[in-house]
């Protein structure tokens, strides 16, 4: 039996205080189902894929610009997390992204990563997958 009073009856007829319970059941699901709209309708995030290219130096590497549909200006109201998908992104792992203000004008653009050790130097040989979401 369920929470609702209900049990399987198969293919029998239901009575009216069933049938009243079958409807408050679906006006349940029909109010789960709209806040869940509502989280997704206003989801602020993005996800992908960053290639870049280490030098061999340098363990904090821009990645590039974000695409949140908000100006980002309190980095403390977004989470950000990262992986290190190609080898010598995972060589130089564990890594660290976090929001950047390049440009200085207070509004957190773009996306960095800092490595336990500098990749290794090549051409577009770190890729770290993100996923950025805005709590603000």
């Amino acid at each position: 039996m369920s929470w609702l009073g209900l049990r399987h009856k198969g293919y029998e007829r239901l009575y009216p205080d069933e049938w009243n319970a079958v409807v408050d059941g679906l006006d349940i699901l029909y109010i789960y189902a709209a806040e869940i709209r509502e989280r997704v309708k206003y989801s602020k995030s993005d996800y992908g894929v960053f290639t870049v290219s280490g030098d061999g130096v340098n363990n904090d590497l821009l990645l590039g610009q974000h695409k949140l549909p908000v100006d980002v200006t309190d980095p403390s109201k977004v989470v950000v997390e990262c992986t290190p998908v190609s080898p010598d992104a995972i060589d130089a792992s564990p890594v660290t992204c976090y929001l950047s203000d390049e440009d200085g004008d207070g509004v957190y653009e773009s996306v960095r990563a800092r490595f336990h050790k500098a990749p290794a130097s090549g051409t577009d040989n770190v890729k770290v997958s993100y996923y950025i979401e805005y709590f603000g």
